[in-house]
């Protein structure tokens, strides 16, 4: 992870994840593009390896994570509409954005991990306000991630393909659900 990283090497990467991988969610893409239009939009972007307990923040997915799709972040109110998130960051021209993309093979890409960045947040202590918000949001990916995993088993089961029925009912047991 690096502590800095330039506008060109922002943009770079954000155009080769788009054109590489298929979202999940429709309207995300418009959101990245958004945000790497200007200079003064790429400098307030920052790549993060996990979803960011600083605010706002942005969990995008592609076609092939076991991620949620989409969640925004901001002022304790978390959305998976992309509309809305984009209409949130225009009315907030200066603040800095937090964005985490999940795609497969995320853990091995050099680009990923080129505009990855330290995450500037503290942990929160326990019982805190802060605290509690991390638990709110990693309970609301929780139960994204899973009804993901139960929607993908529905379609296994119209395809009638057991084999991935069954690699998804196992990985539904893995997340508790």
């Amino acid at each position: 992870m690096t502590a800095e990283v330039s506008n060109e090497a922002k943009r770079d990467f954000v155009l080769w994840f788009l054109y590489n991988h298929t979202l999940q969610k429709e309207g995300a893409e418009e959101i990245l593009l958004y945000l790497i239009s200007t200079a003064q939009t790429l400098a307030r972007l920052h790549f993060m390896d996990n979803f960011s307990d600083q605010e706002p923040a942005m969990l995008v997915s592609a076609v092939g994570s076991m991620m949620p799709p989409f969640l925004f972040k901001k002022a304790k109110k978390v959305t998976t509409s992309p509309a809305e998130a984009l209409v949130r960051l225009i009315e907030s021209p200066t603040d800095e954005v937090y964005v985490t993309l999940y795609f497969e093979n995320r853990n091995y890409s050099q680009r990923f991990y080129e505009v990855v960045e330290t995450d500037p947040a503290v942990e929160p202590e326990p019982g805190s306000p802060n605290a509690v918000d991390k638990l709110v949001v990693e309970e609301f990916l929780h139960r994204a991630q899973a009804a993901y995993v139960y929607n993908l088993i529905d379609l296994a089961l119209q395809d009638r393909d057991e084999k991935k029925f069954k690699e998804l009912v196992s990985e539904l047991k893995g997340l508790g659900g």
